[in-house]
């Protein structure tokens, strides 16, 4: 009985000194751990632990944490819209003195012929469908190369349009059909009334820009576009499509070089952990708020790096700032694998107590044979002072 209370008492010394042993590995993973090569001596005295790195090298883990490359920042214009479109002066060949107009009450057949008729010396045709009165007073005298955007002006009010077909000006309702009249072209004739331009776009999508002027105009049905050969149609009169024309002109530019991006390689961080990260810093983590802020972040994982993508260079400076406090890893939480040569004890009694304490990854394998610990590859080797005696070894992962 007492022996067996002596034996207990000395498995107990013994574990705890184990339990030090290992708890003294695991406290600095990374450090540097030395291994006395065996001499002479007897191995009954060559007791230790050893670090293996988990990688698949044959040494220990003694290297220190790499350094981040430095980013590639490519800085744009920082513009998304054209700051000076060209003016668009009037070319009508209508010439002559500034005239002033006056009129109350006058039916349009009255303002046609005077306007129409009168001044421009233009050939013109009413449809009977078209009816109304006119009250106009031109405060100052007004140029004769307007009068044509003045008569469309007044035709407007009593819904109908002024179309141009072979020299001859035609008066009839805005609800008509003007495809037999109105044939499309590709600039604006000042001499004209109600046309239909195509504008081919260089760099927007034709979609996008129909949105973007169906918000200002407020008529789809002026608007129409060919996606395969990225046109758009616009028709109206000439104020109506002097004002989308000049819109197409601002927001038709090359965007991307206005863009500014940034490639940041990582040298410890995921590159995908990364992005996401920056995405919640930089767009607060609102779903679907990434694409459309101001900076978007792209993980590369080919190159383990995150591609930064702003209309805005100055935010790249700031975002190789939080790289840096990204890239980084706890090495606390670093899977190594840690083997202790076991002198006096079986080397499962061992293990299966920590496994029970700790619910740690623990193995034991004899000496004479080849097993390695889970998760680990077979390439994976270390010598640290020989067990001659035969005794076990196990191996505990953190």
């Amino acid at each position: 009985m007492e022996t067996n209370i002596l034996y207990r008492i000395n498995l107990r010394i013994v574990f705890i000194s184990a339990l030090i042993t290992v708890l003294a590995a695991c406290a600095a993973p990374n450090e540097a751990v030395k291994s006395e090569i065996p001499d002479n001596t007897s191995a009954e005295n060559k007791r230790g632990t050893a670090v293996v790195d988990t990688a698949g090298s044959n040494q220990v883990n003694t290297s220190t944490p790499k350094k981040r490359p430095k980013a590639e920042i490519y800085k744009g214009t920082g513009s998304l819209i054209n700051k000076n479109p060209a003016s668009r002066s009037s070319s009508s060949n209508i010439a002559g003195d500034d005239v002033t107009l006056m009129f109350q009450d006058a039916p349009i057949e009255e303002v046609a012929t005077t306007i129409l008729g009168d001044l421009m010396g233009m050939a013109y045709v009413i449809d009977e469908r078209v009816a109304g009165t006119v009250s106009l007073k031109t405060g100052r005298p007004i140029p004769r190369n307007a009068l044509i955007a003045v008569m469309e002006g007044i035709l407007k009010t009593n819904n109908a349009v002024l179309v141009e077909n072979n020299g001859v000006f035609h008066i009839v309702p805005a609800a008509e059909n003007l495809s037999s009249i109105v044939a499309p072209s590709l600039k604006l004739d000042a001499n004209k009334g109600y046309q239909v331009i195509v504008v081919p776009l260089r760099y927007i999508a034709a979609g996008e820009m129909k949105n973007i002027l169906s918000s200002i105009q407020g008529a789809d049905k002026n608007i129409q576009i060919d996606p395969r050969r990225n046109l758009i149609m616009v028709s109206g009169t000439q104020s109506e499509l002097t004002n989308m024309l000049d819109t197409i002109e601002i927001f038709d530019i090359d965007q991307l070089k206005g863009m500014s991006t940034g490639i940041f390689r990582l040298a410890q961080a995921d590159a995908t952990v990364v992005a996401d990260e920056l995405n919640s810093i930089f767009n607060y983590g609102g779903e679907g708020q990434a694409a459309n802020s101001v900076i978007k972040f792209v993980p590369i994982v080919r190159l383990n790096a995150v591609l930064a993508i702003s209309s805005q260079s100055r935010y790249l400076d700031t975002v190789d700032e939080w790289v840096g406090r990204l890239d980084q890893v706890d090495s606390a939480i670093n899977r190594t694998l840690h083997v202790y040569f076991v002198q006096n004890v079986r080397a499962g009694y061992l293990a299966g107590i920590l496994q029970e304490l700790f619910d740690a990854d623990v193995s034991t394998q004899e000496s004479s044979q080849g097993d390695v610990a889970p998760g680990l590859s077979g390439n994976t080797q270390s010598s640290f002072g020989g067990n001659d005696s035969g005794g076990d070894d196990f191996s505990l992962s953190t």
